[in-house]
């Protein structure tokens, strides 16, 4: 069976029919794409987008000056002023300092599961269990089943609990 050439004609047709309709479609709905795409920012970047927004829309003249709100523009001069870009950066430093804390966090739960399954922790506390010397015995549970880290809080929390 032949495809002809009037079928093809009207495959290409329909082709660039579907092309200009999409486009059509696209470049006639400018605000709803928009609206779609603000909806998937995060809500500190559609505040920080509002409120350069609202920013550039505020008149000195629909501003009423009362005593409170004079004081409040001479805290506002003080700070510098922050720009959309100067908010981006912070916010990343803060999210990249998050992700820093986080992992040390895991490294140190990780040091601290290790530690406590040593083949020394688990000798000293079976001691401590079958013997009668304990001040020395914690003091070796102490030295090989905490994180230097965990006897330092031990140690400042006793003294504490001791004043």
């Amino acid at each position: 069976m032949e495809i002809g050439k009037k079928a093809i004609m009207a495959g290409i047709g329909m082709f660039l029919l579907g092309g200009v309709c999409v486009y059509l479609f696209i470049t006639a709905q400018p605000e709803a794409t928009s609206e779609k795409r603000s909806t998937r920012q995060h809500g500190a970047m559609r505040a920080a987008i509002e409120q350069i927004d609202n920013k550039d829309d505020a008149t000195p003249a629909s501003e009423m000056i009362t005593h409170s709100s004079v004081s409040n523009n001479v805290a506002e001069t003080d700070k510098p002023e922050m720009t959309h870009s100067a908010f981006l950066a912070e916010a990343e430093e803060r999210r990249e300092q998050q992700l820093i804390n986080d992992a040390e966090t895991k490294r140190l739960n990780k040091l601290r599961r290790i530690k406590q399954n040593s083949v020394e922790c688990k000798f000293w506390k079976q001691q401590e269990q079958t013997s009668s010397a304990a001040a020395k015995i914690a003091a070796n549970i102490e030295e090989h089943c905490l994180l230097a880290i965990d006897r330092s809080n031990s140690s400042s929390s006793s003294s504490t609990a001791n004043n």
